[in-house]
């Protein structure tokens, strides 16, 4: 669970770190279109070349990296969800197989107790595994909601360099 925890992590990094790119660029090339509606002596760009167009490169570029890392990131959240769940499960059953099973009040109450230890353990991984999809649906709703609100202003740069 640990490298599919980490891998999670490993894209999550990396998408966010595109969306800062991204936003970085946008920023430079929407400054320098409206210095002069055309962007001309602008001196901000990535290569420093004097076009906003780099920016819009950089800008389609990062949006690429979220595109590409969003379904493998959407899939190992889930498999880490499973992984949580069965880990509960796994160690649930573990508690329970270690309680004496026997006929006698002391055998029953202790069978019962490790019954409820058992039940809070599994409920304990389920909402742990809730919890994680549940932070997973809101990144990507807020990922989603980013590339969305993206589009504008890419289309509105594209058109404004051809």
């Amino acid at each position: 669970m640990g490298a599919n925890q980490a891998k999670v992590t490993d894209e999550m990094g990396a998408m966010n770190a595109a969306v800062a790119q991204a936003l970085r660029s946008a920023n430079r090339a929407e400054a320098a279109s409206g210095q002069d509606g055309l962007g001309l002596g602008y001196t901000g760009g990535i290569s420093n070349s004097g076009d906003a167009s780099d920016d819009l490169i950089m800008m389609q570029h990062s949006f690429r990296i979220v595109n590409v890392h969003f379904p493998s990131f959407v899939d190992d959240v889930k498999r880490v969800a499973v992984l949580r769940r069965e880990a509960g499960a796994i160690q649930a059953d573990a508690t329970t197989a270690a309680a004496i099973v026997s006929t006698d009040e002391t055998s029953k109450k202790v069978d019962e107790e490790v019954d409820t230890e058992a039940t809070m353990i599994r409920e304990k991984a389920e909402a742990s595994t809730q919890n994680l999809l549940s932070a997973a649906r809101h990144v990507a709703d807020t990922f989603t909601e980013l590339l969305n609100s993206a589009k504008p202003l890419a289309t509105g740069l594209v058109s404004h360099f051809h």
